[in-house]
C-alpha cells in the first residue's frame, strides 16, 4: 500500500495555512514541491527544505520578501531589466547579487557599484 495515497498536497496545505488564497508565488512553490519534491525546490531556490516547508505552512519567521524573490526567479522565471546587463532572468540577477566584488573586469566593477542600490536587490 502506498503511504502517499491519502497525503494532502502541498498546494492544499498552502491554501489551508494561508487562508484559502495564498499569493501566486506561494502556490508556485507548493506546486513545484508537489511535482518535483521539496528537496529539489530547496536546491532550485537556494533555501533549505525546512524553509520551503515553513513557507508553505505559513510558519516561516524570516524574510518572506527574500524567499519570494528566490521563488519568482527560480521557479516562476521572472525577468528583470538590469541597469548593467540589460534584460536578464531573475535567477541571474540573484546570482549577480551574490557575487563578491572583484575588479577583474569592467562589468563586475559596474555590478559591484550598481547592485547594492538596485530596485531588484533581494529584500528591497
Amino acid at each position: 500500500m502506498n503511504a502517499r495515497v491519502n497525503r494532502r498536497t502541498y498546494v492544499d496545505e498552502a491554501r489551508a495555512a494561508w487562508g484559502g488564497a495564498p499569493e501566486a508565488w506561494i502556490v508556485a512553490l507548493a506546486e513545484c514541491a508537489d511535482r518535483d519534491g521539496v528537496k529539489a525546490v530547496a536546491v532550485a531556490t537556494d533555501y533549505s527544505a525546512t524553509t520551503v516547508y515553513e513557507v508553505i505552512r505559513a510558519q516561516y519567521k524570516g524574510s518572506l520578501a527574500n524567499v519570494e524573490a528566490a521563488v519568482r526567479a527560480a521557479l516562476m522565471r521572472d525577468f528583470v531589466a538590469c541597469p548593467v546587463l540589460g534584460q536578464i532572468s531573475g535567477a541571474a540577477c540573484l546570482q549577480a547579487q551574490g557575487r563578491k566584488a572583484r575588479p577583474v573586469n569592467s562589468t563586475q566593477v559596474k555590478l559591484a557599484r550598481r547592485c547594492p542600490a538596485c530596485a531588484y536587490r533581494k529584500g528591497q
